[in-house]
């Protein structure tokens, strides 16, 4: 925002979507409706751009955790609580032990073009941290050649006395169909981040949208995202590319 620009850079996506690893759903909050939505699998999307942010819950200040999206490690990290007292500025590598203390995780935050079979698109956002940050990383996806799927299949895991589901993905080709309007939502959505990182502070449109994120939460969210992050499993890479089913 500026003297001769003055709105305010506001999240073009048009669905913020999250992972519940104690159910094995995928949901986005209707703010229509003040309700969680479940997303319905398989749902196929090609990826747009890959950034990580910090999330969780802190004890100490009784109030969740959040932080800018960035790019790389290389960019400054500032991470809040919403309810004030916590302020940590740094580069993830250096503060990431105090991120852990406080409460705070590593996720990634993916923007997306969600296309169904007739190829109708949304842009998206999708969290991905916790018990599904495993299988998301070993996906490897290739990003410029392949779309990817959530699949409805889940695996059953535990850590302790805590029990979860873990996600699955799957990649495909990316449609022909896809192409053009991939290419021109991505460059809508690099404009967006260039509005967004000349901002050096976090301002209250950004914390309105983290919070638009979680206002469904629930008190054992630290149970059911957080505490299991580092489930120990093994997932395989995906190495066919297969065409979409339809």
């Amino acid at each position: 925002m500026s003297f001769s620009n003055p709105t305010k850079s506001t999240n073009p996506a048009k669905k913020f979507i999250q992972y519940h690893g104690n159910t094995g759903k995928w949901t986005w909050y209707d703010k229509e409706v003040e309700l969680d939505q479940e997303i319905q699998l398989p749902f196929y999307f090609v990826i747009l751009d890959d950034l990580f942010t910090i999330k969780g819950f802190s004890d100490s200040f009784e109030s969740y955790i959040y932080s800018n999206e960035v790019h790389n490690t290389n960019e400054l990290l500032k991470v809040k609580s919403f309810k004030g007292g916590l302020s940590i500025i740094g580069y993830y590598p250096d503060i990431k032990l105090d991120l852990k203390d406080k409460g705070g995780k590593y996720h990634k935050s993916i923007y997306a073009l969600a296309f169904d079979k007739d190829y109708n698109t949304e842009l998206v956002n999708i969290s991905i941290g916790g018990v599904a940050l495993g299988p998301w990383i070993e996906l490897k996806v290739k990003m410029n050649s392949q779309s990817v799927a959530i699949m409805p299949e889940v695996t059953d895991g535990r850590k302790g006395t805590v029990e979860f589901k873990i996600p699955s993905f799957k990649t495909f080709k990316i449609p022909e169909e896809m192409i053009e309007k991939a290419t021109k939502t991505d460059k809508e959505l690099q404009e967006y981040f260039k509005q967004y990182k000349a901002v050096k502070e976090v301002d209250n449109a950004e914390k309105e949208i983290v919070i638009d994120e979680n206002l469904s939460q629930k008190a054992d969210v630290k149970r059911e995202e957080f505490v299991n992050e580092q489930a120990e499993e093994e997932f395989p890479p995906q190495e066919e590319l297969d065409d979409l089913p339809f």
